[in-house]
Formats: structure tokens, C-alpha cells, sequence
């Protein structure tokens, strides 16, 4: 009898155990089975609303999927492209990678790094507007996911105008009276940070479309034309004459993009060459200042063959890594660029999305309707060029940009180093 105690003792003694042991091993087979993938992006939360945005849905998503984790990770701009690009053609890189579309994603299409969307987007393509997926496509198929429809506009200071009588110039050489009138008024005509050299090539890309119509930029890509043309020349001396008459901040390249648009909030200039985000970047600091800004497109030049219609900018949005992964990333981006969450993204940030279906209200700041109808109304958009050009080449573009601006290059020489550029990058592939 004493004998069975003991047994029956040592049983449930054994059973305990076992108990406690599955207790401590069940997390850990739990967080075994959850997957992880990875967000990379240049929307740094806290600083930037998007990436706010990017971090509530990633909650949300998580919520709703517990076997699945999503880390985001962001970088600033330039060191983000060059970080992604070592950490991709390295066998590593994230899950879901931010890009503008353009070359700055067919140098991983054309390497077969990304997933083929193609398929998994349908005859709907989720519900976004179709038109934008140009830029995420090659060979026929789609490698990314258009979600932020971004242009290129001039933005200014209303009241700056209003007291002053100002008009928003149609033509170049309106553009240029009115630079001059600013300045003679006390302020810089133009906020520039050229330390960031792609802020000198915003106004460079609009003056060759305006000189040579929507065309010439694809031409010179395609090789059918070079660099040199004549008209990449005359955009780089109108170009060179912003500075040269003092429409620029005498220490342009040494003011980055912050330094720059705190110009405009602190009323020390009147105008400045920008994405359509610049509206949020302007309001952010002092939120009761919506009617403060507004913005007019490129003006046109006499006797130039571009349209006043025609816009530059680009679609930027995620694409997918070729991996185990790829589904669950998928499912991911799917969340992401549904209607609902595109939606937020609008109200938290006010950036246009590319949904096919309405989704602005009536009583939208007038600013971002008119960032919408411009970009429905235009015939052309030019992808920026340093998202569109091989790295090389762009390297190369801003380098001159600078170089210009300082007075180490004329034209005809920034012209020529650019060609030249292209015509090796060319002969390498």
C-alpha cells in the first residue's frame, strides 16, 4: 500500500513538472512560429507624419495578424539609397523596401531581386488609380506599389504677396521681374539649401521641359540625343543667372532643405522650388497658418516648346524582396495600401494617394485640391531625374549642379561631364 503512495506521488510529482516545463517552452515556441519582415523607408516617425502613419498601421496589421511582426526601420534620404542598395545586391535587405519608381527601382527588377506583383494586383490593382503604375513596372511586369503621387511646384508666401501687391508669374520672364521686385523688397527671392544638390535640380529639370517640351529628357536617355544638346546648355545658363542676380541665398550651398524651408517659416524668403509635401513641412510649426501658403506651377518661357501642364515629379511607394518572405510581406502591403489606411494617410498627412476612388472632403485645404487636379490634369509627368538615371550619371548631374552654382564649371562643362558619364555607365552594361 505504501508502495502505491509512492508511485502515485511520484506521478503527479512527474506530471508537475512536465507542466512547468511545457509553461516555460510554450513562448518560446510561440515566438518560434511567428514570422518577422522588415520595413525599410525615409519616414522617420515623430519628424515625419508618414512615417507616423507607417507605424500606426503596423500596429493595427499586427493586431490583426499575431503570428506576424513588423520592424521598421528609416534612414535620411541619401544615406538610404546607398544603404539599401549594399544591403540588397549583399544578399540582405528588407522585406519591403521604399522607392520613387524609376531607376531607383529597376536596378533591383532588372537583378531579379523583387517579387513580380503582377498577379497578386488583378484587373483592379487593389482598388489604385492604374495610371501610376508606369514608373513600378519592367518588361511588362509590376515590381512596386504606387502609393504618394508627389510634383514639383513653386510655393510662396501669400501674405508676403498680398502686402506687397504681387502676382504669381504665368512666364519666365514674369518669374524674374518678380525675383527682382523681392528682392529690392528686402527679401530672398528664392529659399535654396544647395548643400542638397537635389534641390538645385528641382528648377533644372523644369527649365529644360519648358524649353524643349516633355520630350528632349527621354530622348537623351533613350540615346537618340546627347546631354550636350543645345537645350541642357541654355537650362543650365538660366540656371546660373538665379545666382549670378542674386535670387538665391548668397550661402545657398552651404543651407541644407531644413535651412532652407525655415527661411520661408521665418519670412526671410519669399519663394522655394518643392515637392507638394512642402505644404506640411510649412504648417507643421505653426498649425493656424494653412492660408499663409499656396503655390503656382513652373512658369513657361517665351518661344520654349514645354506646357505649363506638364508636371515633374514621381510615384513613390514599396516593393517586395524576392524571398521566403514574400508572401507574408504581400499580406503586409496589401494592409498597407488598402482604402481605409490610404485614407489616414491622407488625414494624418495631407499627401494625395493614389486611390482610383474620391476620398477628399469638401472642406480639404484648397492647397492639396489643387496639388490633386494638377496632377489629374497633366498630359506628362517626367520622373526627377536623380530617381530616374543610373546612379552614376546622377552622381555626377549633382556634382555639376554645384559646381555651377560656385562658379567651378560653366554650361557647356556641366554638360559635357554629364554626357560623358552616361556614355560610360552605357558602355558597361
Amino acid at each position: 500500500m505504501a508502495s502505491r503512495h509512492f508511485q502515485f506521488k511520484m506521478t503527479v510529482h512527474c506530471f508537475l513538472l512536465l507542466l512547468l516545463s511545457l509553461a516555460a517552452v510554450l513562448p518560446t515556441l510561440a515566438t518560434a512560429r511567428q514570422t518577422r519582415i522588415t520595413v525599410w523607408s525615409i519616414n522617420q516617425p515623430v519628424l515625419d507624419l508618414t512615417g507616423d502613419w507607417i507605424e500606426r498601421e503596423i500596429r493595427k496589421f499586427e493586431a490583426a495578424n499575431p503570428g506576424i511582426m513588423v520592424e521598421h526601420r528609416f534612414w535620411e534620404n541619401q544615406s538610404y539609397k546607398i544603404k539599401l542598395k549594399v544591403a540588397m545586391f549583399g544578399g540582405e535587405g528588407p522585406d519591403i523596401l521604399f522607392n520613387w519608381g524609376g531607376e531607383s527601382q529597376r536596378i533591383y527588377s532588372r537583378a531579379g531581386l523583387l517579387y513580380d506583383l503582377t498577379r497578386d494586383l488583378g484587373r483592379d490593382k487593389w482598388g489604385l488609380a492604374p495610371g501610376m503604375f508606369a514608373s513600378h513596372s519592367y518588361k511588362g511586369r509590376i515590381y512596386g506599389i504606387p502609393l504618394f503621387p508627389s510634383v514639383e511646384v513653386i510655393w510662396y508666401n501669400k501674405e508676403i504677396f498680398l502686402k506687397h501687391g504681387w502676382k504669381t508669374p504665368q512666364t519666365w520672364q514674369e518669374f524674374l521681374g518678380l525675383c527682382e521686385r523681392i528682392r529690392t523688397a528686402g527679401y530672398i527671392p528664392i529659399a535654396m539649401g544647395g548643400q542638397e544638390p537635389w534641390m538645385i535640380l528641382y528648377p533644372y529639370m523644369y527649365l529644360v521641359d519648358r524649353l524643349a517640351g516633355s520630350g528632349l529628357y527621354p530622348a537623351a536617355k533613350a540615346r537618340q540625343i546627347g546631354f550636350t544638346h543645345p537645350d541642357f546648355v541654355r537650362a543650365f545658363r538660366l540656371l546660373r543667372q538665379l545666382a549670378r542676380q542674386g535670387y538665391l541665398p548668397e550661402e545657398v550651398l552651404s543651407l541644407n532643405y531644413m535651412e532652407a524651408t525655415q527661411l520661408m517659416i521665418q519670412n526671410k524668403a519669399a519663394m522655394i522650388f518643392m515637392g507638394d509635401w512642402e505644404y506640411q513641412r510649412l504648417t507643421r510649426q505653426m498649425r493656424q497658418d494653412f492660408d499663409k501658403w499656396d503655390f503656382f506651377p513652373f512658369p513657361v518661357l517665351a518661344g520654349g516648346k514645354g506646357s505649363a501642364q506638364d508636371i515633374i515629379g514621381a510615384v513613390a511607394g514599396f516593393s517586395i524582396k524576392a524571398s521566403p518572405n514574400s508572401r507574408t510581406a504581400l499580406k503586409f502591403l496589401k494592409f498597407l495600401s488598402g482604402k481605409a489606411s490610404l485614407v489616414e494617410s491622407y488625414q494624418m498627412t495631407g499627401k494625395v494617394v493614389t486611390l482610383a476612388t474620391p476620398y477628399m472632403g469638401e472642406n480639404d485645404h484648397p492647397q492639396i485640391k489643387g496639388i490633386a487636379k494638377l496632377l489629374a490634369n497633366a498630359p506628362a509627368l517626367t520622373q526627377w531625374w536623380d530617381q530616374d538615371l543610373p546612379e552614376p550619371v546622377t552622381q555626377v548631374l549633382l556634382q555639376s549642379l554645384q559646381d555651377l552654382l560656385a562658379g567651378r564649371c560653366s554650361p557647356e562643362e556641366a554638360a559635357v561631364a554629364i554626357e560623358t558619364a552616361y556614355r560610360k555607365t552605357s558602355e558597361k552594361r
